[in-house]
């Protein structure tokens, strides 16, 4: 078997145990990929602390926006118990915003619907970036930046130019 076609297999069963479980696997790593977070019309760098990050909260919770969404960085999730609605992410143009977890990973309930997403699974995809209001501003690669993914991510780019 080659070296990437088990890579494929692994990364499977991995997502099959992280939707069967619920880990937050997946959503951890994309606070780390992001460089900076946005908290309303500050940036805030990931050089910060963890205590620098915490004093972004309001009163121990994640700030929200109008719609009551929370958002922020799931590295605060530990303090504040949770991980928020928008979790902050770099966009593949470099701009700063917020993924949501169901476009990351839809909701998974059994083994079965986990199998089923397994089917039509694409371990490199492109999904939106929003402002923390919700609106979307770009769009975020999850896996590798292959020329197929950067060519959606492009295309998606172009028709949000567009609107």
């Amino acid at each position: 078997m080659n070296t990437k076609k088990s890579a494929r297999i692994i990364s499977m069963i991995l997502l099959v145990v992280m939707l069967c479980t619920g880990s937050a696997f997946a959503t951890s790593y994309t606070s780390m990929a992001a460089d900076s977070a946005v908290y309303g019309e500050d940036i805030i760098s990931v050089e910060q602390t963890q205590e620098e990050l915490a004093a972004t909260l309001v009163d121990g919770d994640y700030p929200r926006n109008s719609s009551g969404e929370t958002y922020g960085s799931n590295s605060l999730a530990d303090i504040v118990g949770y991980e928020p609605d928008l979790s902050a992410a770099v966009g593949v143009d470099g701009t700063v915003g917020y993924i949501r977890a169901e476009d990351e990973n839809p909701v998974i309930n059994s083994p079965e619907e986990a199998l089923a997403y397994m089917e039509v699974y694409e371990p490199n995809r492109v999904i939106p970036l929003y402002d923390f209001e919700g609106n979307m501003i770009s769009v975020f690669i999850i896996g590798d930046r292959d020329a197929e993914t950067m060519a959606e991510a492009n295309a998606m780019l172009d028709t949000l130019a567009l609107a």
